[in-house]
């Protein structure tokens, strides 16, 4: 009996991951402190976002949605967003409404949300209501105005949401069109919170880091802030002389995947990783894809480069140029195995220890 409990015993906390205290960074102080990550983008080990649409978004008469877009790319770190067409009529009557499902319930105090692109005659608007059960709901702004590239965060008191309600409205105008890029949920700091991110839970690891070098590119600091109205711009890069952003984890962490998110295209992207001090005088980056796969993108893609393997990485390198596009980086991102492979082997290693003594 007490042999079959040390193994379910292992094997929960195998299943559950690391409980240590949370990786991440806190922002602001009191009521208001959050840690610095966007637990709405979670990926799976397949880089597949956890987080998903609850239901189908409903759109009113008239409403179109763009060729393309869909409701899940609020959720998909990814500038792009959910792009709604003919918001506006002269009723002001036109709306648009989705709900996200986060993939657990977590204790939220901010909620942020980013708008690519906006073009109307009149006003729009929006609200944001937030949920444990999907029946009762609490209103984090009941409206709020709406322009061109802007980035709106709202703090409210610390409570259990499992769902986002996202409503846009449509006013005095013609023809409006709205591009939402991206709605991120952070957890509060406080007490007893559900949810506290960790790094090894696929959560994105170099949120709020700053590059530690850099090479024809302005504005670097953008490349990893969250906010999906900024990004790093490539300035003067060629086939000859490209583009370069060096990234320090701070540790060794065992990696699933990287994405880039991109606005405006590349002609060439490539990611390199390595463990070795690139200060040093020895430093071997190796790529994540062979130099054959690197990536041409276009305004609003994403580049997701997989690892076959969880794989050891303490720093990050992206290289790339992009001609007469002027290349973009929206946001620079890491995740994490669920849990770390060397987690799993100490545990695994303790149980089995156990067991023996117990014989």
């Amino acid at each position: 009996m007490k042999r079959a409990l040390i193994v379910a015993a292992v094997a929960a906390v195998m299943m559950a991951g690391p409980a240590t205290a949370t990786d991440y960074t806190v922002i602001g102080s009191g009521s208001a402190a959050y840690y610095s990550v966007n637990v709405a983008y979670r990926l799976d080990a397949d880089m597949m976002p956890m987080s998903s649409i609850f239901g189908e978004p409903f759109l009113s008469p008239g409403v179109a949605l763009q060729s393309g877009s869909d409701a899940s790319q609020l959720i998909d770190g990814n500038r792009s967003g959910w792009y709604l067409r003919n918001l506006e009529d002269a009723q002001g009557s036109r709306y648009a409404t989705t709900t996200i499902e986060l993939d657990q319930v977590y204790t939220l105090n901010t909620l942020t949300v980013a708008f690519a692109d906006v073009q109307a005659q009149g006003t729009m608007t929006y609200q944001l209501r937030v949920s444990d059960d999907n029946e009762n709901w609490y209103t984090v702004t009941p409206s709020a105005s709406i322009t061109n590239r802007v980035f709106h965060p709202y703090s409210f008191a610390a409570m259990d949401v499992k769902y986002i309600e996202y409503t846009i409205y449509g006013s005095i105008g013609a023809q409006g069109h709205l591009t939402t890029a991206e709605i991120s949920a952070f957890v509060a700091a406080v007490e007893g919170a559900k949810g506290v991110p960790q790094h090894e839970d696929g959560y994105n690891i170099l949120m709020g880091k700053t590059p530690i070098s850099s090479k024809n590119f302005a504005d670097i600091t953008r490349s990893t802030n969250g906010n999906a109205t900024e990004y790093a711009r490539l300035v003067g890069a060629s086939a000859d002389n490209m583009g370069e952003l060096v990234y320090d984890i701070g540790y060794d962490a065992w990696l699933t995947g990287i994405q880039v998110s991109m606005w405006a295209g590349w002609d060439h992207l490539q990611v390199y990783v390595t463990t070795d001090d690139p200060t040093g005088s020895v430093c071997q980056w190796t790529p994540i894809r062979d130099a054959t796969q690197s990536l041409a993108l276009t305004a609003g893609d994403d580049g997701k480069f997989l690892f076959d393997d969880p794989t050891q990485v303490r720093y990050i390198k992206i290289e790339g140029y992009a001609g007469a596009l002027n290349g973009h980086v929206v946001e620079l991102m890491a995740f994490a195995t669920i849990p770390e492979p060397a987690t799993m082997s100490l545990l695994a290693l303790g149980g089995l220890a156990l067991l023996r003594r117990k014989r």
